[in-house]
C-alpha cells in the first residue's frame, strides 16, 4: 500500500447531491462573508455546481441566491 494519494479524493466521495449542494451554498455564503459581496451569487452557484457535477438550473440558482441575500 502506498503512503501517498494518487487518485482524486472525489472518487471516494459518497455525498448525496443535496449534501454537495449544501456544501456549495455554505462556501458561497462564506465567500460573501469574507467581503466578496460583489460576486454574482447565482453565477457562482452555477459554476461551482457544474464543477462538482451537481445539476442546477438557472432558476434554482437564482432562488438559492435570493435565499442567501435574504438570510441573516
Amino acid at each position: 500500500m502506498a503512503d501517498f494519494q494518487n487518485e482524486p479524493i472525489q472518487d471516494g466521495n459518497d455525498s448525496t447531491v443535496d449534501e454537495k449542494m449544501q456544501g456549495i451554498v455554505d462556501q458561497v455564503k462564506a465567500d460573501i462573508d469574507l467581503d466578496s459581496a460583489d460576486i454574482d451569487v447565482s453565477a457562482e452557484l452555477q459554476q461551482r455546481a457544474s464543477e462538482a457535477g451537481v445539476p442546477l438550473t438557472a432558476a434554482e440558482a437564482d432562488a438559492i441566491a435570493d435565499d442567501i441575500a435574504n438570510s441573516p
